[in-house]
């Protein structure tokens, strides 16, 4: 699964995707009737079906993003304003790596979070056991 995905609209052509596919992202064309079609990564045919943590919109109106209610992922929005197709595709590269180096970012705080939260479980044992009561000694005639 990739964390990054990128949704283009359709109108961009095979020479501004070469460099969005060049990322490792996966990359899905969208149309204005919401027709979702694959260009790289797994098949999907709704844009909340998609397995990714962010994704970045490119010539995508955010109104139009905004119709289709709660997704599961963080979205960044390149051209916002109406469906154009944009004329660099180095901007939505660059915002590409920034999603990355966020996904990464995030993975290492998810990571010290669940490092501390088994720290302060083994430290809570420790004090558990340290302070407990000895055990209850009976016998061996009266076992």
């Amino acid at each position: 699964m990739s964390q990054v995905a990128a949704i283009v609209y359709v109108a961009h052509d095979a020479a501004f995707l070469r460099p969005i596919r060049a990322t490792g992202v996966d990359v899905y064309t969208l149309t204005k009737q919401g027709s979702l079609k694959t260009i790289q990564g797994r098949e999907r045919t709704l844009v909340a079906h998609i397995d990714a943590t962010e994704v970045v919109w490119v010539g995508v109106p955010k109104k139009w993003i905004g119709k289709l209610g709660s997704l599961p992922f963080k979205s960044h929005h390149l051209q916002s304003r109406r469906w154009t197709s944009i004329a660099s595709a180095m901007d939505a590269v660059k915002m590409i790596e920034a999603a990355k180096k966020s996904v990464a970012t995030e993975g290492i705080k998810v990571e010290q979070a669940r490092r501390k939260a088994h720290a302060d479980r083994v430290r809570a044992a420790r004090r558990a056991a340290l302070f407990a009561p000895p055990p209850l000694y009976i016998p061996q005639e009266l076992r």
